[in-house]
């Protein structure tokens, strides 16, 4: 690999919000298989399953951030988690309402709708639980 690249990569790595980024996209891709896999195979309804892929996701996304992201530890674990899980109950609940709104009202396929809802809540999550659950 070229020294210059490997410098660039280094620098965005060192990047807090970079690597929230990278440990959200893993948490979406956890999200959205669990999303489909609930809907077309298991034949659930795709808001119920966003539900509980969104729940799957958000642990999954906790997990990565409090090891990789946000590496402080000041707070105990149950008090991360607790705050962690309020702002995504939040998220969760503005995702859901958009979701909908968008599959039903848009006619967007629900697959691409949650890719949007997830877009959308990006900055949000980041900013929150860089302030209240992993506060330096």
């Amino acid at each position: 690999m070229n020294n210059a690249f490997r410098k660039i990569i280094n620098y965005f790595l060192q990047k807090k919000f970079f690597r929230f980024a990278i440990s959200g996209g893993i948490a979406t891709l956890v999200d959205i298989a669990l999303l489909y896999a609930l809907t077309e195979w298991a034949e659930v309804w795709y808001l119920i399953s966003s539900v509980f892929s969104f729940l799957v996701g958000s642990i999954t996304h906790f997990a990565i951030s409090r090891r990789w992201v946000f590496t402080n530890s000041n707070k105990p674990f149950w008090q991360q988690y607790k705050s962690f899980f309020i702002i995504h109950l939040g998220g969760l609940a503005i995702n859901t309402a958009v979701l909908f709104l968008l599959v039903e009202y848009g006619k967007i396929y629900y697959i691409l709708a949650k890719v949007i809802t997830v877009l959308c809540g990006v900055s949000w999550t980041y900013w929150a639980n860089r302030k209240f659950t992993f506060k330096d």
